[in-house]
């Protein structure tokens, strides 16, 4: 789009200024750029202002261009930066033409052309780092869009519905973008026109903790690069600055080339009407006009900005050239003044002169201001508080107290550090074998053992006695032992229990030679694992924290309520109401928590008890000609312990207090009477306890060139202000 010179500057000096406007779904931001030669500037932004429907958009926008300075309030052509949702297949989107429309007409603006967002950052790294590949993210309110970089341009683009996880959504854009059987570049630069720098920190921190090497998406563990606010909008100034130089008609500007990532802004692109043009043009206006570029269907012709105009002047501050309507000349009456006239306006001016002299001397007044020097007077001592006495002792230092408390709780919790062995016995079924000649009955409970594992019967068994009989032809004896089954468990919980079948068992205490048990067939059931349980220790560690908390709110609060002429001290006991645990000392849990409820109590005084022993105790250490000012003293104690609040309480306190110089007003107008202003503050620094001294003449306008001080006490006034 070629467009005349439409700055009497630009014509100048060869700037051309333009205006852009960033735009995303949720916010506006202005700037106001320069461009000479091939240097693009930002001389002014505006903060990022965010707006909700298209009437907030319009008052924003003309808030953010007031914002970019008097110089920029002649600029109207703009150039709109705006996020990938506002623009369809290279055009404006048909859902923000109306938009876009109503802002240019409600603001007066004169469009130019439009920039893409992630084109124009997409570029800048083209131009000024071809040889590095990246992918490039825009995160807007609405959209996350990736892009990448290779081989010298911008190779594809997608736009990704932004959700609350930010990894999901660049992992999705990263899927598409990838090349089949290849890698992505392994840089990302993640940057926004929407969010402030610390939420697109938070991103960045987020893709760096990522475990891209599972995705298959880079060759090596990409860097992620942040690339600032201030950055992304001296980037979009460049895209804009390629475009305002290109308006020039002029046949000698010299063609600017700056990487172009905007698009101008043809007739009836957007769907608007063009404007219509007064029939009071000649011919050769009208076929100027004709032939004049557009934005938005709006003719713009550099003469008219201002021929047409009572309020503006020349874009060049000259006259007019020939092709220019001729304007009337402008004629200045000349008159030489007559020299009685001079003499005249002389003589009045010495005349005003004395009479000024005159009031000033006379009549003006004076105020001297000071500000005493302040003192810390400290002493340690041993004082008392007692809350069963009626009224302070001042000789004795005990000071009338009261009792006071409050009710804290703290709920806290902390995982458990036990560690205790859980699980089932095996159960089994035994026959125990009888070898004497007489039944045994053993009752339920009856130990049975095989190395170091125990069992017990689980019931009542009578096992008959063994049968001896004699052998066939009389050549020996046969016993038959005596057996009976029964059940048994295992002592201990555990898997070794699981005894296999066969095996034999010591029946209590028995010999072998009596009786034996064998198991009948495998033991099941027993089973064994460690979990974490809650552990004396661990209640104890919560009380502890909990009341070392109470202790520390406590002692905040009662700094926060002291004050207004009354005082409290640090906490002084804590007496435990309730005490909660939601589990017990070897319950298996992961964690604990405790519910504190305590009471901490203290004692209070007054100013109205404590001044006179604060009095009668820094008496002796307040400066001669200073004295104690009314302001807060401090008593500074640690916490006591096991002390009983209802009797005297003996502290030894860090006393301190402030106090004042006494300055005699009258001593301080006669060292300052008749004399210069400077030197008079010089003397009261030098004779008087003061920190700092100001003489002021009243009215103020006579400072600026009037230094004496009036010589009569009468017309002088003294402030004291205070340095606390």
């Amino acid at each position: 789009m070629q467009l005349s010179n439409l700055f009497a500057e630009a014509k100048k000096t060869g700037e051309k200024q333009v205006l852009c406007i960033s735009i995303t779904d949720a916010s506006i931001q202005s700037l106001f750029v320069s461009v000479s030669g091939k240097v693009v500037r930002v001389r002014s932004q505006s903060p990022r202002l965010h707006y909700s429907d298209v009437n907030a958009l319009i008052v924003k926008t003309d808030e953010s261009l007031q914002q970019l300075g008097q110089e920029s309030e002649s600029v109207s052509e703009v150039v709109f930066g705006l996020e990938r949702s506002w623009i369809s297949k290279g055009d404006i989107a048909e859902k923000h033409k109306q938009t876009l429309e109503r802002l240019m007409k409600d603001l007066s603006l004169k469009p130019i052309g439009f920039a893409d967002h992630t084109e124009a950052l997409a570029q800048h790294f083209l131009v000024s780092q071809p040889q590095i590949p990246r992918v490039l993210v825009l995160i807007s309110q609405s959209l996350v869009t990736v892009a990448l970089l290779d081989q010298g341009s911008l190779l594809a683009v997608q736009d990704i519905g932004h959700s609350d996880d930010i990894v999901a959504d660049i992992t999705e854009g990263l899927a598409r973008l990838k090349p089949e059987n290849g890698y992505l570049p392994s840089k990302i630069t993640v940057a926004s026109f929407l969010l402030p720098d610390e939420e697109v920190l938070a991103a960045q921190q987020e893709l760096q903790g990522a475990d891209w090497q599972q995705q298959g998406f880079f060759l090596q563990v990409p860097v992620v690069e942040h690339l600032a606010e201030v950055e992304a909008l001296q980037y979009l100034a460049i895209q804009v600055g390629s475009v305002a130089p290109q308006q020039s008609t002029s046949a000698s500007e010299e063609e600017i080339a700056l990487p172009v990532a905007v698009a101008e802004v043809p007739d009836k692109e957007f769907g608007f009407s063009p404007a219509e043009v007064s029939k009071v043009h000649s011919s050769e206006e009208a076929q100027e006009i004709e032939d004049a570029p557009k934005s938005f269907g709006i003719p713009i012709i550099a003469k008219r900005l201002w021929q047409h105009s009572d309020n503006i002047d020349s874009p060049t501050g000259d006259e007019p050239d020939e092709d220019f309507d001729e304007l009337p000349a402008r004629t200045k009456t000349k008159h030489k003044p007559h020299k009685f006239a001079i003499i005249g306006v002389i003589a009045g001016l010495v005349a005003l002169s004395i009479i000024a002299v005159v009031g000033i001397t006379f009549f003006s007044t004076a105020l001297v201001s000071i500000t005493p020097k302040v003192v810390i007077v400290s002493k340690e001592v041993d004082i008392a508080l007692d809350s069963s006495i009626a009224a302070t002792d001042t000789e004795a230092s005990v000071i009338k107290a009261e009792q006071y408390s409050e009710e804290f709780t703290n709920e806290r919790s902390a995982d458990t550090s036990g560690i205790s062995l859980v699980g089932d016995k095996a159960t089994g079924t035994v026959t125990i074998f009888n070898k004497t000649e007489s039944d045994k009955t053993f009752e339920s409970g009856t130990s049975l053992s095989v190395d170091t594992y125990n069992f017990v019967t689980t019931e009542q068994v009578t096992v008959p006695a063994a049968q001896v009989s004699t052998k066939d032809g009389g050549a020996g004896e046969v016993k038959d032992y005596g057996q009976k089954s029964v059940s048994v468990a295992a002592a201990a919980i555990g898997a070794d229990s699981n005894l296999s079948q066969g095996t034999e068992l010591t029946v209590a205490s028995f010999a072998t030679s009596s009786y034996t048990a064998t198991a009948s067939q495998a033991f099941s059931g027993g089973s064994s694992r460690e979990v974490r349980v809650v552990s004396a220790t661990d209640l104890e560690v919560l009380l502890s924290e909990a009341k070392a908390e109470i202790l520390k709110e406590a002692g905040t609060a009662f700094s926060k309520e002291s004050g207004s002429g009354k005082y409290i001290l640090p906490p002084q006991q804590l007496t435990i109401t309730s005490t909660t645990y939601d589990s017990e000392e070897g319950d298996e849990a992961e964690a604990v928590s405790l519910t504190l409820i305590a009471e901490v109590q203290s004692l209070s005084y007054s100013k109205e008890d404590l001044m006179p022993v604060v009095k009668e105790i820094l008496r002796s250490e307040i400066p001669e000609g200073y004295e104690l000012i009314d302001s807060d003293p401090q008593l500074l104690s640690a916490p006591a312990k096991d002390i009983d609040l209802t009797k005297k309480i003996s502290l030894t306190v860090n006393m301190s207090a402030k106090a004042q110089a006494v300055i005699d007003q009258q001593e301080v107008l006669k060292v300052a009477q008749g004399k210069k202003r400077a030197e008079a503050e010089r003397l009261l620094l030098e004779k008087f306890q003061i920190q700092s001294a100001t003489a002021h003449l009243q009215p103020s306008i006579i400072n600026s060139f009037w230094q004496n001080l009036p010589k009569s006490t009468d017309r002088m006034k003294v402030v004291v202000e205070s340095s606390l």
